[in-house]
């Protein structure tokens, strides 16, 4: 049998499951839960102190989406994670997209070789929605989180040096920031471009993007809902297969993994490199200057 209890730490309105809602102290103490799932509105952030009670009480937990006010906060939460000892998951879900775990298994499995560019390019045409105005900087507070995230689980993002910008083209929208660029070279020589243009681009992808990443051996290029292998030394191009059900969803991985099922979950440890990137993205910007990591 499985029980459910829901916390309205955000004091939503129209939280799901009134009647269920109970203060969270309660809900550590008297169920004794064996997962907590933290979710956060759109058009709110994160609270370090809801996560660190949570941790304090030993219950494993899973972050479903960050929405974090700055660094020190992802900082407060990797403390607190490491001084509790109760397992801290990332609900990440574009990186088990059937898309990002195809590409996994190739890059494990060599297919292009070492990992020496990658090109990514994500352009929408959507209706703005009103929770979009609480970042200043959106398309990189918000869309670049999930492709950056999908990145670090193919390849190495260890920072040399990072330079990005945000601009807000569209004049009297009710957002700023719709329109990003980064550039980012990794430790290990590899050069990723990556540009976001929300909202009025005129070459629209999904909300995944579209991505060419090459390597010494061959490419791997996204196009739409299609994934082309290219061999350099056999000049081929063929298309891949993609996986139809990719890595399923956060929830039922953690869930899995704690009742001894899967593979491990990412961890707050696991995506700190994510949050150094997004990080180091922020303050080139603020600064104008490329970020350099010694």
């Amino acid at each position: 049998d499985h029980s459910y209890g829901f916390v309205n730490g955000f004091n939503e309105p129209e939280a799901a499951f009134p009647e269920a809602c109970v203060p969270l102290e309660t809900a550590l103490t008297k169920f004794r839960p064996q997962l907590a799932v933290m979710g956060v509105p759109n058009d709110r952030k994160n609270d370090p102190s809801l996560e660190k009670t949570v941790m304090e009480h030993g219950v494993p937990l899973l972050i479903q989406k960050f929405r974090l006010r700055c660094q020190e906060d992802f900082d407060e939460m990797l403390h607190s994670g490491r001084q509790y000892g109760a397992p801290v998951f990332v609900g990440e879900f574009y990186r088990l997209l059937p898309f990002a775990e195809t590409v996994r298994r190739l890059l494990m499995e060599e297919a292009v070789g070492t990992p020496e560019y990658v090109q990514w390019r994500c352009g929408l045409n959507h209706p703005y929605a009103p929770w979009e105005s609480r970042y200043r900087f959106l398309a990189l507070e918000d869309l670049a989180f999930h492709h950056i995230s999908v990145l670090q689980s193919w390849l190495d993002i260890t920072p040399e040096s990072i330079f990005a910008r945000s601009f807000s083209p569209r004049k009297g929208a009710p957002v700023t920031g719709s329109l990003s660029t980064l550039s980012l070279v990794t430790r290990g020589g590899c050069l990723i471009d990556h540009v976001i243009d929300w909202h009025r681009s005129a070459a629209q992808t999904d909300f995944f993007g579209d991505f060419m990443l090459e390597g010494d051996r061959g490419a791997l290029r996204k196009k739409g809902e299609r994934l082309f292998l290219t061999r350099w030394k056999e000049g081929t191009c063929r298309e891949v297969p993609v996986s139809p059900h990719g890595g399923g969803n956060a929830l039922e991985q953690a869930a899995g993994y704690l009742c001894g099922e899967g593979e491990r979950p990412v961890t707050l440890e696991d995506f700190a490199p994510v949050m150094t990137v997004l990080g180091g993205a922020l303050d080139s910007v603020k600064s104008g200057k490329v970020c350099r990591y010694p």
